[in-house]
């Protein structure tokens, strides 16, 4: 089975965009088709991604540093993923984790049914 190539979105820093993962199919991935990317500059302090469910399920966020995030043998390959809730979620990345460069982030759909969220990025430099 060929895999799904993803849709790269920029993501604003500092700005909320809202997305939706769609349910799963038997046997395929509950990764949302779309990547949001970010780009980190020299000298930055902290990268904050906070992911809110808009619903009732669960959703997962992951984060993966030079390129997207996959799933290989239905394991996601990230550098970083939440635990999943229905809480908001974040993942805060400083210190030796955070480097300059392009960051994939991407949310999985833990539920039979579609999911909305709000995803927002912010650094401080």
């Amino acid at each position: 089975m060929a895999a799904l190539v993803p849709v790269l979105q920029p993501l604003t820093l500092g700005s909320s965009t809202q997305g939706n993962v769609a349910e799963a199919e038997p046997g395929q991935t509950r990764l949302g088709l779309t990547q949001y990317v970010v780009e980190v500059a020299e000298g930055a302090k902290q990268l904050i991604l906070t992911l809110e469910n808009l619903n009732l399920g669960n959703l997962k966020l992951h984060v993966r540093y030079g390129s997207p995030v996959e799933m290989t043998d239905g394991r996601v390959r990230a550098d970083w993923s939440s635990g999943p809730s229905g809480e908001p979620l974040s993942i805060a990345l400083m210190g030796a984790q955070l480097k300059a460069g392009r960051y994939y982030i991407t949310v999985e759909n833990l539920e039979p049914y579609a999911q909305d969220f709000k995803l927002t990025a912010t650094l401080t430099s």
